[in-house]
């Protein structure tokens, strides 16, 4: 579906991490809302999954959606340390510069073996280009 740039009224990033964390930001209140948007507008949202193990899949409760498409992931990717705290690293397994507001620099982790495997964005790109939905 072909929407022009003056129809989209908003766009937001949502990214997942392994501890369930919404752009690295636990829940805190019920009645706090990341993003406010219209009823019935156009909005462009850009999911990014950080999880390499054990992801929850990013779906939306009562609006209806549509992915239309998939691009190569070049982001970064988490860890859950021994202590429950996440730990983010870019896709050449360094430790990310910046990270959560709980993190401390004496975390122990373990890294896992192929991380961008498990995320499938090598699988999904190969197979289906700049337009492939996952």
């Amino acid at each position: 579906m072909n929407i022009s740039e003056d129809k989209i009224k908003s766009r937001f990033v949502l990214e997942v991490n392994p501890s369930l964390q919404l752009n690295r930001e636990s829940f805190s209140k019920s009645n706090y809302y990341r993003y406010k948007t219209k009823v019935n507008s156009v909005q462009e949202w850009y999911l990014i999954n950080t999880d390499t193990l054990d992801s929850h899949p990013i779906h939306i409760h009562v609006n209806h959606f549509q992915v239309i498409s998939y691009k190569k992931y070049t982001g970064g990717y988490g860890v859950m340390s021994k202590d429950k705290h996440l730990v983010m690293f870019n896709q050449s397994s360094e430790k990310c510069y910046y990270q959560n507001q709980h993190y401390t620099g004496h975390e122990q982790y373990k890294l896992p073996v192929e991380p961008l495997k498990y995320l499938g964005h090598d699988i999904r790109w190969k197979e289906g280009g700049p337009n492939a939905v996952g």
